[in-house]
């Protein structure tokens, strides 16, 4: 269990990453275009991809429009078209 925030996690593996992510100041990644930092590189990319690129690579089949998570194309595709139905 994390100390600071009583997050609880299955092994010490997680909480280790845990505290040095969202407790720790440790960033090791740091965005070029801006002064974002991030303690994995995946997290950096995404950032790159999302705030700098504006790339949204999950598009609609139905009307096109794009989102930048699977996610959100989901919850689109099942508030607007499947409702059509």
């Amino acid at each position: 269990m994390c100390y600071t925030c009583e997050k609880a996690f299955f092994d010490s593996q997680d909480l280790k990453i845990h505290v040095q992510r969202v407790h720790e100041t440790r960033k090791y990644h740091q965005c070029t275009l801006c002064h974002a930092a991030f303690f994995f590189s995946e997290e950096l990319r995404i950032h790159v991809q999302r705030v700098h690129e504006k790339i949204k690579a999950h598009q609609c089949s139905h009307c096109k429009k794009a989102y930048f998570t699977s996610y959100h194309l989901r919850r689109h595709i099942r508030s607007m078209h499947e409702a059509e139905k």
